[in-house]
């Protein structure tokens, strides 16, 4: 079984839990796109602050 690096990176993010990486994945469609969006538009995700958003 291998595992998407992209999503392993996000679970990695602090404070990421099954709601907001679900919230991601429904804006962007997958783990990598979310990993290249800019701060701006991970900051409009819900759940999705400053903080999070920067750490992405």
């Amino acid at each position: 079984m291998s595992v998407d690096p992209a999503w392993l990176t996000l679970s990695l993010v602090e404070h990421m839990g099954m709601t907001r990486m679900r919230a991601l994945l429904d804006q962007f469609g997958s783990a990598g796109a979310a990993l290249k969006a800019d701060e701006a538009a991970l900051r409009r995700v819900p759940g999705i602050g400053a903080v999070i958003a920067a750490a992405i």
